[in-house]
């Protein structure tokens, strides 16, 4: 081997190695943990390139491998659960879902049961009868993709086809030749609506935000909550939250939040001792914010929440009580920002 050789052989294992070293680590853990079973394709590595839904959705994928399959979650000194939270957010950030593809189903991703869904009659009968046809609308896939869903489902659970609304009728033949078809036209893979999102600026939610809503049993209450970069982690933030409920009584807790696909906040708060859940979005234009807050225990216990961000622009959020007794005098307490320079 020639002196020339061997240098050009050492430089190539360098760059080699920088390229790993550069590689986000999401994907580092992608191809560690997965290639065992999906394989590399010109479009990415199987069934995984071919989907894409929301951080709950790829955390409930990923959860299956590891319950089903055996999968091991593995990566240096990392454990299993953080190489999973890693994971769900690498795929949520690359292959997760638009505002706008989410719209129309927040009450899933909010935890909402009190709930009446609306969808096509074959997707309600098809997929609905087991789980809330909103699963379905949170995925985007290739129309073969659908079709492999369908021999999934058979796999996992071969009584499908014998269950409720399934004995009495052809549940295969209309699974694969009008539920697919339905399915990939809804909901493709490929979108204008995320190709759009991919390209957008992401709003920024550090600073301070106005919110205001009512926790079950406490009442209607206003708070400031402030959320602070947690650095080198990106997307990664401390929060606390500073008001008070409708009797005068403090508010006062705080938590940790991320943020999936550049708008989905997620955090975990301890109000008083107890530990609620938000299942929040962040608007497109980083000014707004909204969704439902939970216990995390009883999921159902909970109520939509809607912020703004604090400005000296005077805005009104919300004023309570919302309704008073004709005739009757009350005290209106009215939520916002720049109204008399501080929240009211």
């Amino acid at each position: 081997m020639s002196k020339n050789f061997a240098l050009l052989v050492v430089a190539g294992l360098l760059s080699l190695n920088l390229q790993a070293a550069d590689e986000p680590l999401g994907n580092q853990l992608l191809k560690g943990n997965c290639l065992g079973c999906h394989t590399p394709t010109d479009n990415g590595l199987s069934r995984i390139s071919q989907q894409r839904k929301s951080a709950e959705g790829w955390e409930m994928t990923i959860n299956r491998m590891r319950v089903v399959h055996g999968l091991q979650l593995r990566h240096e000194d990392m454990s299993e659960g953080e190489v999973l939270g890693e994971l769900v957010k690498y795929l949520a950030d690359t292959q997760g879902l638009a505002p706008a593809e989410t719209a129309d189903v927040r009450y899933l991703l909010e935890r909402d049961g009190n709930y009446q869904e609306s969808f096509d009659a074959l997707v309600a009968e098809t997929c609905g009868r087991c789980h809330s046809s909103a699963r379905v609308a949170l995925q985007r896939r290739t129309q073969e993709e659908w079709d492999r869903t369908v021999d999934f489902h058979l796999g996992q659970w071969p009584s499908t086809e014998y269950s409720l609304l399934g004995r009495d009728r052809p549940w295969l033949k209309i699974a694969r030749e009008e539920v697919v078809p339905l399915l990939a036209e809804d909901y493709p893979l490929d979108t204008q609506a995320w190709r759009d999102w991919q390209a957008a600026e992401k709003p920024q939610p550090e600073g301070d935000w106005v919110l205001s809503g009512h926790i079950p049993g406490e009442g209607e209450f206003s708070a400031v909550m402030t959320v602070i970069p947690v650095p080198d982690r990106a997307d990664r933030y401390q929060v606390s939250v500073n008001g008070h409920y409708a009797d005068g009584s403090i508010l006062q807790g705080s938590g940790s939040a991320i943020v999936y696909t550049g708008f989905e906040w997620r955090a975990s708060i301890n109000l008083g001792g107890q530990v609620l859940s938000q299942a929040f979005a962040l608007a497109e234009t980083g000014e707004a914010i909204s969704g439902r807050m939970y216990q995390r225990e009883q999921e159902q216990i909970g109520a939509p929440i809607k912020g703004i961000r604090q400005s000296d622009r005077p805005t009104v959020l919300s004023a309570y009580p919302s309704a008073i007794a004709a005739g009757a005098e009350s005290l209106i307490t009215i939520t916002g920002t720049g109204l008399d320079g501080g929240q009211h």
